[in-house]
């Protein structure tokens, strides 16, 4: 796929990152924050960002590995 296309794919599509493990809060790439009580935005079938309107693509809290598995 070329570079301009990858780009327009992106430039569709909302971000939204679990603050941390425990959290509620997801910080949105259009700059917004919003609390979800239970669950992901997919798994409360949330498919479009109510701020931008943009595609959804939730990206839950991961813990870093220190390297020490």
């Amino acid at each position: 796929m070329t570079d301009w296309r990858q780009a327009a794919q992106q430039a569709l599509k909302c971000e939204w990152a679990q603050e941390d493990e425990s959290s509620d809060a997801w910080d949105t790439s259009c700059g917004r924050t919003f609390l979800i009580n239970d669950g992901t935005p997919s798994e409360n079938d949330m498919c479009y960002c109510c701020f931008c309107g943009k595609t959804l693509i939730g990206v839950p809290f991961e813990q870093e590995n220190s390297g020490n598995e």
